[in-house]
């Protein structure tokens, strides 16, 4: 049973266009900004995300798979 939908191929990549442009257009700002990290990484959570699953919990599955 799944209770989490993936999304479509198109959504990802119109997420992930966003994120690297967002990121493209914020680099000269954030380069003397000292909460960089925080904002890149939200961006990479936008980059990453590809279902309604969080996706602390879609890379916590996907490690657990190297164990098992």
């Amino acid at each position: 049973m799944n209770v989490y939908t993936a999304f479509p191929r198109h959504r990802i990549l119109l997420r992930r266009c966003f994120a690297l442009i967002v990121g493209v257009l914020a680099l000269p700002v954030m380069l003397f900004r000292s909460d960089r990290a925080r904002f890149y990484s939200y961006l990479h959570r936008v980059w990453s995300k590809t279902s309604d699953k969080p996706v602390w919990l879609a890379q916590s599955e996907l490690g657990a798979q190297e164990f098992y």
